[in-house]
């Protein structure tokens, strides 16, 4: 019953990806846009993240939270909907600043950790990053439940065969450490729960956090380099190379307190473009 279901799944998701790739970008989009705030509005999911929306900002009144929430689903609509269009996003649509980092990075085919978060479209930042000449950048995920929709959806990222990617778990750790050695590159999210990791602050409230990045950072003495991305309007971004951390990697909850501060700053600025719908902390 569990492969029928799967099947079912990934019969949907493949006619979902069909319909947009058969629009512009744009309007691919817009679309998303418009159906995410048709039903993800009133979707359990929302509750989730107006329960975090709300502890998270208590000095804003409640129309300025609702706001968020519905503009967080208009943002998370257009992922959707750009999941469709990803090349031609990344080669079209997306600015990057601070571009001469990447470039030194390529030119000194050294390894390194690139940092982010679900935020706008991370889907466009990683395969910036995969595709920047001179870079081996391989990204860590998650992936579904569902084998089938995951080839879907790696098929949509444009992963060439052999093209390094790392699933979240012990061999995935493994490859990642060999990666680095051979002076590859990782992309890895850091904003989301990781129940065996390690308990530290983000909005004032504990929330169970991977050092993974720190303690690869320490391991290989390699620089740890934030990307921050933006949406401009509709389906144009900016890709901000923010210079490598100073952090004190001999203290990991200093580090990650430091880590978490800035992830918080970039939320606060543009907090409909975050993923509020994961459950990051403790009920």
């Amino acid at each position: 019953m569990k492969k029928i279901k799967y099947l079912f799944e990934a019969l949907l998701l493949s006619l979902l990806v069909l319909i947009f790739k058969l629009m512009p970008a744009e309007m691919a989009s817009q679309i998303g846009a418009k159906l995410a705030l048709r039903f993800g509005v009133k979707s359990g999911a929302s509750r989730t993240a107006k329960a975090n929306i709300d502890a998270a900002f208590p000095e804003m009144d409640n129309n300025a939270r609702e706001q968020i929430l519905v503009d967080m689903w208009d943002n998370l609509g257009r992922v959707v909907g750009e999941y469709a269009h990803l090349p031609v996003l990344c080669e079209s649509y997306c600015e990057i600043e601070n571009i001469e980092i990447l470039e030194d990075i390529a030119e000194k085919q050294s390894p390194a950790l690139f940092i982010g978060m679900h935020q706008a479209n991370w889907e466009v930042a990683a395969m910036q990053l995969r595709r920047f000449p001179g870079l081996n950048v391989g990204a860590v995920y998650r992936a579904p439940n569902n084998p089938y929709a995951d080839s879907i959806l790696q098929a949509l990222r444009d992963y060439k065969k052999g093209e390094p990617s790392f699933a979240k778990s012990t061999r995935g750790m493994r490859d990642m450490i060999a990666h680095l050695k051979n002076n590859g590159q990782i992309g890895l999210l850091i904003d989301q729960k990781y129940n065996e990791g390690t308990e530290a602050l983000f909005f004032n409230r504990p929330a169970m956090t991977s050092t993974a990045y720190i303690e690869l950072a320490r391991k290989f003495d390699c620089p740890i380099i934030p990307v921050q991305m933006e949406r401009i309007e509709s389906c144009f971004f900016k890709m901000t190379v923010h210079p490598p951390l100073e952090l004190n990697l001999n203290a990991p909850d200093e580090a990650l307190a430091e880590t978490h501060k800035m992830l918080e700053e970039w939320i606060r600025t543009k907090p409909a473009e975050w993923l509020w719908v994961h459950k990051r902390w403790k009920k």
